[in-house]
């Protein structure tokens, strides 16, 4: 995967510099979530860790995401040249179920492809290029800001769709793994999967330079109640955080 990621490497700083890099935005953050899980026997999960965001004209770098967009990034039309790297995942050291955790890691990946916008409303669709899986995702959503005095606040709601390739990844269970498990988790392998988010985030001035913001979720989750390691379809997260703006 690190040789996947060697061509963004390169071509991310030009990106983002060509433009002025001293007319970029600039920002930097700490954020703690606490997340559920839908595979089996395994408790919410907290973390903590920084963020930050450059955003040029036409390039930007947005938290996991690194894009370059055909027209200014302040444009209420746009689309955009994308690699993420995306979070889906699952560590079976997280489950407390001692056959999961014979299962191998359902590890993350380098992702690249193209996001669209046009006002409200966004899309993108992206496809591996870490060796994972091969697989592919779509997205299209909407979100509205709305500010309410010192308060910017917006619900989203979104339709994530998974191939293949990717949900066998994250739901399947390979004859092997089974084998591992005394086949007490069956071999599974999984069809295409959706999921469906519903969240509000609300961001407060502190001042010009500080914001503080707090975030909730929930999202569900379509055609993976078949696979052997999931007992759930939906799941929550919250959110807050800090973002100093330079």
């Amino acid at each position: 995967m690190l040789r996947s990621l060697l061509p963004l490497v390169a071509i991310v700083p030009p990106l983002l510099l060509s433009n002025n890099a001293l007319g970029a935005d600039f920002s930097f953050g700490v954020a703690g979530t606490r997340i559920s899980s839908i595979y089996k026997d395994t408790p919410p999960q907290n973390a903590a860790f920084p963020f930050v965001s450059i955003v040029s004209e036409r390039g930007y770098l947005k938290g996991t995401e690194v894009g370059y967009s055909l027209f200014p990034n302040e444009s209420q039309q746009n689309i955009s040249a994308i690699v993420e790297y995306s979070m889906d995942s699952f560590d079976p050291d997280d489950s407390n179920n001692k056959q999961m955790q014979l299962l191998d890691r359902r590890k993350a990946t380098a992702m690249a492809g193209v996001r669209l916008k046009y006002n409200f409303l966004f899309a993108k669709l992206v496809t591996d290029i870490g060796n994972r899986h091969d697989g592919y995702y779509g997205l299209i959503g909407a979100a509205y800001p709305v500010n309410v005095s010192a308060w910017r606040i917006t619900p989203s709601i979104t339709y994530k769709y998974l191939d293949k390739k990717m949900s066998n990844h994250l739901y399947g269970v390979s004859q092997a793994e089974s084998i591992r498990t005394g086949g007490i988790i069956t071999e599974y392998h999984s069809d295409n999967t959706r999921k469906v988010t519903i969240a509000v985030r609300g961001d407060y001035s502190v001042s010009a330079s500080l914001n503080l913001f707090v975030g909730v979720s929930h999202s569900d989750y379509k055609s993976v109640l078949d696979s052997p390691i999931v007992t759930k379809d939906y799941s929550y997260s919250a959110s807050a955080g800090i973002i100093y703006h330079f």
